[in-house]
């Protein structure tokens, strides 16, 4: 959690997601773990067939699959509480979202002590702590178009199901007890089939992982409670996002400062809020079009700074009217553009240098060098009247 960023403390979404994101890689220690100790209590009960001698050993089965679950249930409740405790200090909204969270790390962790109780059961020691563990990081792998959501990252949009997330805990709950009966030399029924309620369970768990809705979906927006910033661009946020408000003023002031040459969208929103563009629909004639959408990731500006800088590129340059010519652009006029979004991007993050990388050719990465020189190494004034000198040509050349 630490050797990460730590603007997850003070949002609750953040803090449950990033608490929980640890369990993908502790579920695939779990569940090789969790196979090596299922197939050495297999290797005791083979060798104990009657249950003539009863060594603690042989009749700990049942036990055991539960220490095991407790042992690493243990730093995930303890990651999550050390979140909370940073987090709780500033009293944000939105707490529900982090139990959501919360409960996800905590049924993944049963998940994978489950899978790999069940493969020591059916497979060798070897092949047992092959499957599991190997299984556990290709399932995991596969997350995207596979049966488990893999959350890394807590977004203001995104909630975690609760009634998803209990038929799932009710299946994975179902085969931990079904594993303990079975594993058990106490169990009553002798004479029955121990696999029967282990195969059941087993086929709940894939049902409701397979077919089942999936566990973190969209929330609906909050509308009316949304927090914005009145500018000359209304920047709107998730209640969750509050502690990211100071940025956002200071980037407002910063769009507010632009040559009026500069045409700004009406709003911009937080990604999952709906609002309308009304200047943009004015202009197209259009009852409504959806308003610029921004994401803060990892509480970077630069995370947004991009997206705030194309919007209003977008409402200045215009390029889907079809009475502009931007089809025509010449090489040299689209480097131009390129120097202008690296300068405009620079400028709203507070100048500086990106925090991230691009893969993006030699020849776009100088165009980008040179915008954020000049954000970096001109004053205020000099940066204004070279970006509206090549607004005013580059839209008198092509609108």
């Amino acid at each position: 959690m630490f050797l990460r960023d730590r603007s997850w403390i003070g949002a609750w979404h953040e803090t449950g997601a990033i608490g929980q994101s640890s369990t993908y890689y502790l579920g695939a220690v779990a569940a090789t773990l969790s196979a090596l100790t299922s197939a050495n209590q297999k290797r005791v009960s083979k060798s104990n067939p009657e249950g003539k001698h009863t060594s603690p050993q042989a009749n700990s089965g049942a036990s055991r699959i539960i220490w095991t679950a407790a042992i690493f249930s243990l730093p995930h409740l303890l990651g999550q509480l050390i979140g909370f405790l940073l987090t709780s200090r500033s009293s944000p909204p939105g707490l529900h979202l982090f139990w959501g969270y919360l409960a996800l790390g905590q049924v993944v962790i049963l998940l994978s002590v489950s899978i790999g109780w069940l493969c020591g059961a059916v497979l060798s020691r070897i092949s047992s702590i092959i499957v599991s563990g190997g299984g556990w990081v290709l399932l995991i792998a596969a997350s995207d178009a596979g049966p488990i959501n893999v959350v890394m990252r807590g977004r203001p949009e995104m909630a975690v199901d609760s009634f998803a997330l209990a038929i799932r805990a009710m299946a994975v709950s179902a085969l931990l007890a079904s594993l303990a009966w079975t594993t058990s030399k106490n169990t009553a029924c002798q004479r029955l089939p121990r696999l029967v309620p282990t195969s059941v369970a087993t086929i709940l768990v894939v049902a409701s992982f397979s077919y089942g809705a999936d566990v973190v979906k969209l929330r609906i927006p909050p509308e009316a409670s949304a927090l914005c910033i009145s500018g000359r661009v209304r920047i709107c946020v998730w209640p969750e996002q509050e502690k990211y408000l100071v940025d956002l003023a200071h980037t407002s002031a910063r769009i507010d400062a632009l040559p009026d040459v500069f045409e700004k969208p009406y709003e911009i929103n937080s990604t999952g809020l709906k609002g309308t563009d009304n200047q943009a629909s004015q202009r197209s004639g259009r009852e409504s079009e959806p308003s610029p959408t921004f994401e803060i990731i990892g509480g970077s500006i630069w995370s947004y700074a991009g997206a705030f800088a194309a919007a209003i590129e977008r409402e200045t340059f215009r390029f889907t009217d079809e009475l502009c010519q931007w089809r025509n652009l010449s090489p040299a006029d689209d480097r131009r553009l390129l120097v202008l979004d690296a300068w405009l991007e620079a400028y709203l993050a507070g100048n500086g240098q990106p925090d991230y990388r691009t893969n993006a050719p030699p020849s776009i990465q100088g165009a980008f060098l040179e915008g954020r020189a000049i954000a970096n190494g001109r004053t205020a004034s000099d940066q204004f009247k070279w970006a509206e000198k090549e607004v005013i040509e580059m839209r008198q050349r092509y609108c």
